[in-house]
C-alpha cells in the first residue's frame, strides 16, 4: 500500500516541438468566438449573451491553464486531485454564474450565453485533445523484412 507521501516526485518527459499547425488548432475556439460575434449582430441577438460567453469560455480556459503549470512537477496522486478539484470547480463555477445571469438578464440574454459558451468550450476540447493526441503519435517503425 502507497500513500501520497510515498508517491515519488517526477519530472515531466520532454516534449516534442508544437507545429505551427496544431499550435493553431488549439486556439480553434478564438477565431469561432469571433464568428459568433458576427453571427450575434446580424441575427440581432444580445451582445450581452456574446460578451459574457466569451469572458466565462476565456477565464474558464485561463484557470485551467493555470492549473495545468501549478500540478505539473507534483505527486501523480496530488497532481490527479488538484486537476480533478479544479474542474468540478469551474463546472459549478459556471453553473453558478449562468444562472445568475439568467436571473439578472432573463432568458433573452441566458440561453444564448449558455448556447455559445457550450459551442466554445466543446471545439475548445475538442481541438485541445487533438492537438494533445497529435503531440503524442510516434512514428511506426518499419516492421523487420525477413527471407522465408
Amino acid at each position: 500500500m502507497t500513500s501520497v507521501a510515498d508517491d515519488t516526485y517526477y519530472a515531466p518527459a520532454a516534449s516534442d516541438p508544437v507545429t505551427a499547425p496544431v499550435a493553431l488548432l488549439q486556439w480553434l475556439a478564438v477565431p469561432l468566438a469571433a464568428a459568433a460575434l458576427a453571427v450575434f449582430w446580424v441575427a440581432g441577438w444580445p451582445l450581452e449573451a456574446w460578451t459574457i460567453a466569451t469572458i466565462l469560455w476565456g477565464v474558464n480556459r485561463g484557470i485551467q491553464l493555470a492549473v495545468n503549470r501549478f500540478i505539473i512537477g507534483l505527486p501523480q496522486t496530488v497532481a490527479v486531485g488538484a486537476a480533478g478539484i479544479a474542474f468540478l470547480t469551474r463546472a459549478w463555477g459556471l453553473m453558478i454564474v449562468l444562472l445568475l445571469t439568467v436571473h439578472a438578464y432573463g432568458k433573452d440574454v441566458g440561453v444564448p450565453t449558455a448556447i455559445l459558451f457550450a459551442v466554445l468550450y466543446t471545439a475548445d476540447m475538442l481541438t485541445r485533445g487533438l492537438a494533445y493526441a497529435e503531440s503524442r503519435r510516434r512514428p511506426v517503425p518499419a516492421p523487420a523484412h525477413q527471407d522465408p
